[in-house]
Protein backbone atom coordinates (compact mmCIF):
# COMPACT_ATOMS: atom_id res chain seq x y z
CA UNK A 1 0.00 0.00 0.00
CA UNK A 2 1.55 3.27 -1.11
CA UNK A 3 1.41 6.59 0.77
CA UNK A 4 -1.72 7.92 -1.02
CA UNK A 5 -3.59 4.70 -0.40
CA UNK A 6 -2.67 4.81 3.31
CA UNK A 7 -3.75 8.44 3.53
CA UNK A 8 -7.08 7.63 1.88
CA UNK A 9 -7.66 4.65 4.22
CA UNK A 10 -7.00 6.83 7.27
CA UNK A 11 -9.40 9.47 5.92
CA UNK A 12 -12.19 6.90 5.49
CA UNK A 13 -11.66 5.44 8.96
CA UNK A 14 -11.55 8.87 10.56
CA UNK A 15 -14.87 9.86 8.93
CA UNK A 16 -16.40 6.56 10.00
CA UNK A 17 -15.36 7.20 13.61
CA UNK A 18 -16.86 10.68 13.51
CA UNK A 19 -20.15 9.32 12.17
CA UNK A 20 -20.25 6.84 15.03
CA UNK A 21 -19.72 9.59 17.56
CA UNK A 22 -16.19 8.36 18.25
CA UNK A 23 -12.86 10.09 17.96
CA UNK A 24 -9.37 8.59 18.06
CA UNK A 25 -8.95 9.32 21.79
CA UNK A 26 -9.22 7.40 25.02
CA UNK A 27 -12.95 8.24 25.13
CA UNK A 28 -13.46 4.91 23.34
CA UNK A 29 -12.11 2.97 26.30
CA UNK A 30 -14.94 1.07 28.03
CA UNK A 31 -14.25 0.79 31.76
CA UNK A 32 -16.88 -1.77 32.84
CA UNK A 33 -17.27 -4.72 30.46
CA UNK A 34 -20.28 -5.96 32.49
CA UNK A 35 -22.31 -2.86 31.60
CA UNK A 36 -23.44 -2.24 28.03
CA UNK A 37 -24.47 1.42 28.28
CA UNK A 38 -23.05 4.71 29.45
CA UNK A 39 -24.06 8.39 29.48
CA UNK A 40 -21.46 11.21 29.37
CA UNK A 41 -21.94 13.92 32.00
CA UNK A 42 -20.38 17.39 32.15
CA UNK A 43 -20.44 19.52 35.30
CA UNK A 44 -19.49 23.19 35.25
CA UNK A 45 -18.88 24.50 38.74
CA UNK A 46 -17.31 27.34 40.68
CA UNK A 47 -14.38 26.77 43.10
CA UNK A 48 -15.37 25.44 46.51
CA UNK A 49 -12.07 24.96 48.34
CA UNK A 50 -11.53 21.48 49.82
CA UNK A 51 -15.19 20.69 50.47
CA UNK A 52 -16.81 17.80 48.62
CA UNK A 53 -19.72 19.27 46.68
CA UNK A 54 -22.77 16.99 46.30
CA UNK A 55 -24.23 17.08 42.79
CA UNK A 56 -27.74 15.82 42.02
CA UNK A 57 -28.74 14.77 38.51
CA UNK A 58 -32.26 13.55 37.61
CA UNK A 59 -32.01 10.51 35.34
CA UNK A 60 -34.39 8.03 33.72
CA UNK A 61 -32.25 5.15 32.53
CA UNK A 62 -35.15 3.09 31.21
CA UNK A 63 -36.16 5.98 28.99
CA UNK A 64 -32.58 6.22 27.76
CA UNK A 65 -32.93 2.69 26.41
CA UNK A 66 -36.36 3.19 24.90
CA UNK A 67 -35.22 6.38 23.16
CA UNK A 68 -32.89 4.26 21.01
CA UNK A 69 -35.42 1.41 20.61
CA UNK A 70 -33.70 -1.01 22.96
CA UNK A 71 -36.01 -3.37 24.84
CA UNK A 72 -34.70 -4.15 28.28
CA UNK A 73 -35.03 -3.48 31.98
CA UNK A 74 -32.30 -1.54 33.73
CA UNK A 75 -30.83 -2.96 36.91
CA UNK A 76 -30.48 0.01 39.33
CA UNK A 77 -27.69 -1.79 41.19
CA UNK A 78 -25.59 -1.61 38.03
CA UNK A 79 -25.18 2.19 38.20
CA UNK A 80 -21.46 3.02 38.24
CA UNK A 81 -19.78 6.41 37.82
CA UNK A 82 -16.21 7.21 36.76
CA UNK A 83 -14.50 10.57 36.26
CA UNK A 84 -12.51 11.29 33.12
CA UNK A 85 -10.56 14.13 31.60
CA UNK A 86 -11.88 16.14 28.66
CA UNK A 87 -10.60 13.50 26.21
CA UNK A 88 -12.22 10.60 28.04
CA UNK A 89 -9.16 9.20 29.84
CA UNK A 90 -10.23 7.81 33.21
CA UNK A 91 -8.82 9.69 36.21
CA UNK A 92 -11.00 8.23 39.01
CA UNK A 93 -12.77 4.86 38.95
CA UNK A 94 -14.17 5.20 42.50
CA UNK A 95 -16.33 8.34 42.47
CA UNK A 96 -18.54 8.44 45.60
CA UNK A 97 -22.03 8.07 44.12
CA UNK A 98 -25.46 6.60 44.72
CA UNK A 99 -28.73 6.19 42.84
CA UNK A 100 -31.92 7.07 44.75
CA UNK A 101 -35.08 5.78 43.02
CA UNK A 102 -37.98 8.14 42.44
CA UNK A 103 -41.30 7.64 44.22
CA UNK A 104 -43.19 4.77 42.64
CA UNK A 105 -39.99 3.23 41.30
CA UNK A 106 -39.94 -0.47 40.50
CA UNK A 107 -36.84 -2.25 39.31
CA UNK A 108 -38.71 -3.78 36.38
CA UNK A 109 -40.32 -0.86 34.61
CA UNK A 110 -38.96 2.51 35.65
CA UNK A 111 -35.29 3.11 36.48
CA UNK A 112 -35.94 6.78 37.21
CA UNK A 113 -34.53 8.74 40.09
CA UNK A 114 -31.59 10.86 41.18
CA UNK A 115 -27.91 10.22 40.59
CA UNK A 116 -26.00 11.78 43.47
CA UNK A 117 -22.22 12.10 43.49
CA UNK A 118 -19.42 14.14 45.04
CA UNK A 119 -16.93 16.45 43.36
CA UNK A 120 -14.06 15.12 45.42
CA UNK A 121 -11.05 17.15 44.40
CA UNK A 122 -10.21 20.64 45.54
CA UNK A 123 -10.97 23.29 42.93
CA UNK A 124 -8.99 26.51 42.64
CA UNK A 125 -10.92 27.99 39.73
CA UNK A 126 -14.08 27.58 37.67
CA UNK A 127 -13.80 24.48 35.54
CA UNK A 128 -15.64 21.69 33.78
CA UNK A 129 -15.58 18.13 35.15
CA UNK A 130 -16.30 15.06 33.01
CA UNK A 131 -17.90 11.75 33.94
CA UNK A 132 -19.24 8.54 32.42
CA UNK A 133 -22.33 6.95 33.99
CA UNK A 134 -22.31 3.20 33.25
CA UNK A 135 -25.34 0.92 33.69
CA UNK A 136 -26.68 -2.42 32.52
CA UNK A 137 -29.76 -4.61 32.23
CA UNK A 138 -31.46 -6.97 34.62
CA UNK A 139 -30.33 -10.59 34.66
CA UNK A 140 -26.58 -10.09 35.01
CA UNK A 141 -24.19 -9.97 37.96
CA UNK A 142 -22.45 -6.64 38.54
CA UNK A 143 -19.38 -5.90 40.63
CA UNK A 144 -20.32 -3.17 43.10
CA UNK A 145 -18.12 -0.04 43.05
CA UNK A 146 -15.73 0.04 46.02
CA UNK A 147 -17.06 3.27 47.52
CA UNK A 148 -16.33 3.83 51.21
CA UNK A 149 -19.47 5.14 52.98
CA UNK A 150 -18.95 8.74 54.09
CA UNK A 151 -22.02 8.68 56.32
CA UNK A 152 -23.25 5.82 58.49
CA UNK A 153 -26.60 5.20 60.12
CA UNK A 154 -28.03 3.36 63.12
CA UNK A 155 -31.78 3.34 62.66
CA UNK A 156 -33.02 2.46 66.13
CA UNK A 157 -31.04 3.78 69.11
CA UNK A 158 -32.17 5.15 72.45
CA UNK A 159 -31.03 8.73 72.92
CA UNK A 160 -32.10 10.93 75.79
CA UNK A 161 -35.56 9.59 76.30
CA UNK A 162 -36.67 8.63 72.78
CA UNK A 163 -36.01 6.14 70.00
CA UNK A 164 -33.72 7.89 67.56
CA UNK A 165 -31.81 7.69 64.31
CA UNK A 166 -28.05 8.17 64.70
CA UNK A 167 -26.21 9.55 61.66
CA UNK A 168 -22.43 9.86 61.66
CA UNK A 169 -20.74 11.89 58.95
CA UNK A 170 -17.15 13.10 58.68
CA UNK A 171 -17.46 15.90 61.26
CA UNK A 172 -20.24 15.00 63.69
CA UNK A 173 -22.83 12.53 64.92
CA UNK A 174 -26.46 13.64 64.64
CA UNK A 175 -29.21 12.15 66.83
CA UNK A 176 -32.73 12.57 65.44
CA UNK A 177 -35.76 11.85 67.62
CA UNK A 178 -38.25 9.83 65.58
CA UNK A 179 -41.43 11.09 67.25
CA UNK A 180 -39.99 14.52 68.00
CA UNK A 181 -38.77 14.93 64.39
CA UNK A 182 -35.91 17.12 65.59
CA UNK A 183 -32.24 16.83 66.45
CA UNK A 184 -31.56 16.21 70.12
CA UNK A 185 -27.79 15.86 69.78
CA UNK A 186 -25.03 17.14 67.50
CA UNK A 187 -21.77 15.74 68.83
CA UNK A 188 -18.47 16.85 67.31
CA UNK A 189 -15.30 14.81 66.92
CA UNK A 190 -14.09 15.96 70.34
CA UNK A 191 -17.24 14.60 72.00
CA UNK A 192 -18.91 17.97 72.63
CA UNK A 193 -22.66 18.26 72.08
CA UNK A 194 -23.76 21.46 70.35
CA UNK A 195 -27.43 20.86 71.24
CA UNK A 196 -27.44 18.91 74.54
CA UNK A 197 -31.15 18.16 74.71
CA UNK A 198 -32.32 16.18 77.73
CA UNK A 199 -35.76 15.62 79.29
CA UNK A 200 -36.73 18.21 81.92
CA UNK A 201 -34.76 21.18 83.11
CA UNK A 202 -36.25 23.89 80.88
CA UNK A 203 -33.41 25.85 79.27
CA UNK A 204 -30.97 23.38 80.84
CA UNK A 205 -32.43 20.53 78.80
CA UNK A 206 -35.91 20.17 77.34
CA UNK A 207 -36.07 23.51 75.51
CA UNK A 208 -33.06 22.66 73.39
CA UNK A 209 -33.07 21.31 69.85
CA UNK A 210 -33.03 21.93 66.09
CA UNK A 211 -35.25 23.06 64.30
CA UNK A 212 -37.98 23.45 67.01
CA UNK A 213 -40.12 24.64 64.14
CA UNK A 214 -43.71 25.02 65.37
CA UNK A 215 -45.03 26.81 68.46
CA UNK A 216 -47.02 26.15 70.63
CA UNK A 217 -47.77 22.66 69.23
CA UNK A 218 -44.15 21.64 69.61
CA UNK A 219 -43.83 19.95 66.21
CA UNK A 220 -40.34 19.10 64.92
CA UNK A 221 -38.84 19.46 68.40
CA UNK A 222 -36.89 16.72 70.23
CA UNK A 223 -38.85 15.24 73.09
CA UNK A 224 -42.17 15.86 71.36
CA UNK A 225 -44.39 12.90 70.48
CA UNK A 226 -46.42 14.50 67.68
CA UNK A 227 -44.65 13.08 64.59
CA UNK A 228 -43.45 9.92 62.91
CA UNK A 229 -40.24 9.52 60.91
CA UNK A 230 -38.99 7.03 58.31
CA UNK A 231 -35.73 6.59 56.40
CA UNK A 232 -36.50 7.26 52.74
CA UNK A 233 -33.08 6.67 51.15
CA UNK A 234 -29.78 5.42 52.50
CA UNK A 235 -26.49 5.42 50.64
CA UNK A 236 -22.78 6.09 51.06
CA UNK A 237 -23.06 9.88 50.64
CA UNK A 238 -26.62 10.80 51.63
CA UNK A 239 -29.27 9.57 54.03
CA UNK A 240 -32.77 11.04 53.80
CA UNK A 241 -35.33 11.05 56.62
CA UNK A 242 -38.97 12.02 56.14
CA UNK A 243 -41.15 13.23 59.02
CA UNK A 244 -44.86 14.07 59.21
CA UNK A 245 -46.99 15.26 62.11
CA UNK A 246 -49.85 13.13 63.42
CA UNK A 247 -52.37 15.70 62.13
CA UNK A 248 -50.71 15.54 58.65
CA UNK A 249 -50.45 19.34 58.52
CA UNK A 250 -46.65 19.51 58.62
CA UNK A 251 -44.10 17.52 56.64
CA UNK A 252 -40.33 17.78 56.16
CA UNK A 253 -37.32 15.82 54.96
CA UNK A 254 -33.75 15.93 56.27
CA UNK A 255 -30.92 15.02 53.89
CA UNK A 256 -27.67 14.32 55.74
CA UNK A 257 -24.44 14.54 53.71
CA UNK A 258 -20.74 14.05 54.60
CA UNK A 259 -20.35 17.71 55.69
CA UNK A 260 -23.84 19.04 56.49
CA UNK A 261 -27.58 18.36 56.79
CA UNK A 262 -30.37 20.11 54.87
CA UNK A 263 -34.03 20.31 55.88
CA UNK A 264 -36.71 20.80 53.22
CA UNK A 265 -40.09 21.84 54.59
CA UNK A 266 -42.65 20.52 52.10
CA UNK A 267 -45.90 21.18 53.96
CA UNK A 268 -46.82 23.73 56.64
CA UNK A 269 -50.02 24.17 58.62
CA UNK A 270 -49.27 27.81 59.41
CA UNK A 271 -46.40 30.20 60.13
CA UNK A 272 -43.19 28.86 61.61
CA UNK A 273 -39.64 29.70 62.65
CA UNK A 274 -36.30 27.84 62.46
CA UNK A 275 -34.45 27.71 65.78
CA UNK A 276 -31.08 26.79 67.16
CA UNK A 277 -31.45 26.30 70.89
CA UNK A 278 -28.33 24.69 72.21
CA UNK A 279 -24.81 24.76 73.55
CA UNK A 280 -21.95 25.85 71.23
CA UNK A 281 -18.95 23.61 71.83
CA UNK A 282 -20.85 21.73 74.57
CA UNK A 283 -21.74 24.69 76.83
CA UNK A 284 -22.88 28.29 76.44
CA UNK A 285 -19.92 30.47 77.43
CA UNK A 286 -21.28 33.94 76.81
CA UNK A 287 -18.00 35.83 77.15
CA UNK A 288 -15.96 33.46 74.96
CA UNK A 289 -18.36 32.12 72.33
CA UNK A 290 -19.58 34.39 69.57
CA UNK A 291 -21.57 34.47 66.33
CA UNK A 292 -20.73 35.94 62.94
CA UNK A 293 -23.30 37.18 60.43
CA UNK A 294 -23.04 36.74 56.68
CA UNK A 295 -21.64 40.27 56.24
CA UNK A 296 -18.79 39.52 58.68
CA UNK A 297 -20.30 41.27 61.72
CA UNK A 298 -19.14 39.54 64.91
CA UNK A 299 -21.11 39.58 68.15
CA UNK A 300 -20.52 37.95 71.55
CA UNK A 301 -23.15 35.48 72.70
CA UNK A 302 -23.80 37.68 75.71
CA UNK A 303 -25.41 40.28 73.41
CA UNK A 304 -29.13 40.07 72.53
CA UNK A 305 -30.37 41.45 69.21
CA UNK A 306 -33.33 41.40 66.83
CA UNK A 307 -32.96 42.24 63.11
CA UNK A 308 -33.06 40.64 59.68
CA UNK A 309 -29.89 38.62 59.04
CA UNK A 310 -28.14 40.28 56.04
CA UNK A 311 -28.46 38.64 52.63
CA UNK A 312 -27.50 35.99 51.81
CA UNK A 313 -29.18 34.75 54.98
CA UNK A 314 -26.67 32.74 57.00
CA UNK A 315 -24.52 32.97 60.12
CA UNK A 316 -22.36 30.80 62.33
CA UNK A 317 -21.83 30.15 66.03
CA UNK A 318 -18.17 29.77 67.02
CA UNK A 319 -16.77 27.99 70.04
CA UNK A 320 -14.43 30.47 71.70
CA UNK A 321 -11.97 27.79 72.83
CA UNK A 322 -11.94 25.37 69.89
CA UNK A 323 -11.42 25.86 66.16
CA UNK A 324 -14.95 24.81 65.26
CA UNK A 325 -18.27 26.44 64.26
CA UNK A 326 -21.91 25.61 63.62
CA UNK A 327 -23.21 27.11 60.37
CA UNK A 328 -26.91 27.85 59.83
CA UNK A 329 -28.20 28.73 56.35
CA UNK A 330 -31.61 29.87 55.15
CA UNK A 331 -31.54 29.13 51.43
CA UNK A 332 -34.12 31.78 50.55
CA UNK A 333 -33.41 35.32 51.72
CA UNK A 334 -36.27 37.29 53.25
CA UNK A 335 -36.92 40.57 55.08
CA UNK A 336 -38.45 39.01 58.20
CA UNK A 337 -37.16 39.63 61.71
CA UNK A 338 -34.57 37.22 63.12
CA UNK A 339 -33.32 37.28 66.70
CA UNK A 340 -30.85 35.95 69.27
CA UNK A 341 -30.51 36.02 73.03
CA UNK A 342 -28.80 33.87 75.71
CA UNK A 343 -31.36 32.13 77.92
CA UNK A 344 -30.59 31.88 81.64
CA UNK A 345 -26.92 31.24 80.93
CA UNK A 346 -27.86 27.78 79.68
CA UNK A 347 -28.44 27.90 75.94
CA UNK A 348 -28.63 29.96 72.79
CA UNK A 349 -32.01 31.11 71.53
CA UNK A 350 -31.56 31.94 67.87
CA UNK A 351 -34.52 32.10 65.53
CA UNK A 352 -34.90 32.73 61.83
CA UNK A 353 -38.30 34.42 61.56
CA UNK A 354 -38.88 34.86 65.29
CA UNK A 355 -39.97 37.83 67.37
CA UNK A 356 -37.80 38.87 70.30
CA UNK A 357 -38.33 37.81 72.99
CA UNK A 358 -41.36 35.66 72.08
CA UNK A 359 -43.39 34.33 70.28
CA UNK A 360 -44.60 35.51 66.87
CA UNK A 361 -43.55 33.35 63.91
CA UNK A 362 -42.88 35.12 60.64
CA UNK A 363 -41.86 32.43 58.12
CA UNK A 364 -44.51 31.02 55.80
CA UNK A 365 -42.78 29.90 52.58
CA UNK A 366 -43.26 26.31 51.39
CA UNK A 367 -41.17 24.65 50.18
CA UNK A 368 -38.30 26.08 52.21
CA UNK A 369 -34.76 24.88 52.85
CA UNK A 370 -32.40 25.28 55.80
CA UNK A 371 -28.93 23.79 56.30
CA UNK A 372 -26.85 23.14 59.40
CA UNK A 373 -23.27 21.89 59.52
CA UNK A 374 -20.19 21.83 61.72
CA UNK A 375 -17.02 23.27 60.18
CA UNK A 376 -13.52 22.77 61.55
CA UNK A 377 -12.77 26.49 61.50
CA UNK A 378 -13.79 29.85 62.96
CA UNK A 379 -12.40 31.88 60.07
CA UNK A 380 -14.97 33.95 58.21
CA UNK A 381 -13.27 33.42 54.83
CA UNK A 382 -13.23 29.63 55.17
CA UNK A 383 -16.82 29.43 56.32
CA UNK A 384 -17.89 31.71 53.48
CA UNK A 385 -16.40 29.17 51.05
CA UNK A 386 -18.32 26.40 52.83
CA UNK A 387 -21.59 28.31 52.47
CA UNK A 388 -20.91 29.12 48.82
CA UNK A 389 -20.30 25.44 48.12
CA UNK A 390 -23.67 24.52 49.60
CA UNK A 391 -25.56 27.31 47.82
CA UNK A 392 -24.01 26.64 44.40
CA UNK A 393 -26.11 25.03 41.69
CA UNK A 394 -23.66 23.49 39.19
CA UNK A 395 -24.57 23.40 35.51
CA UNK A 396 -24.98 19.73 34.59
CA UNK A 397 -25.32 18.42 31.03
CA UNK A 398 -26.13 14.86 30.03
CA UNK A 399 -24.77 13.59 26.72
CA UNK A 400 -26.16 11.04 24.28
CA UNK A 401 -26.29 7.49 25.60
CA UNK A 402 -23.50 5.32 24.15
CA UNK A 403 -23.54 1.57 23.51
CA UNK A 404 -20.48 -0.53 24.25
CA UNK A 405 -20.70 -2.23 20.86
CA UNK A 406 -20.71 1.03 18.90
CA UNK A 407 -17.83 2.52 20.89
CA UNK A 408 -15.68 -0.60 20.68
CA UNK A 409 -16.38 -0.99 16.96
CA UNK A 410 -14.96 2.45 16.31
CA UNK A 411 -11.98 1.74 18.55
CA UNK A 412 -11.17 -1.60 16.92
CA UNK A 413 -11.10 -0.14 13.42
CA UNK A 414 -8.90 2.74 14.46
CA UNK A 415 -6.45 0.42 16.16
CA UNK A 416 -6.36 -1.89 13.13
CA UNK A 417 -5.13 0.93 10.96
Amino acid sequence: MNFLQRLYSFYVLFLTALLLGCTPTDSNHWVSMQRNYRIPIEVQTEPHSGYAKPVEVPVNLTRSLSDVNIEGTVDPTSVYLVETDSLGAVIDEQVPAQFDPADGFTAYDNAAGTLLFLLKHQLSKSETRYYHLYFGEQGKMYDAPAVTPLIRISSDVEFRGQQSIALRNQLATYFYHKMGAGFAGLIDTAGHDWISYQPGGGSAGEYRGIPNLVYPEGHFHPGSETSSSVIEDSGPIRITISSVTSDSLWRCTWSVYPDFATMTLTKAGGNYWFLYEGTPGGALEENQDYLVLSDGTRRPLSESWAEDVPAPEWLYFADGTADRSLVIIHHKDDTELDQYWPMEGNMTVFGLGREHPCCDQYLSQVPAQFTIGLVESREYSEITEFVQMIRQEPDVKLGRMELRSEVEWGRVHLLQY
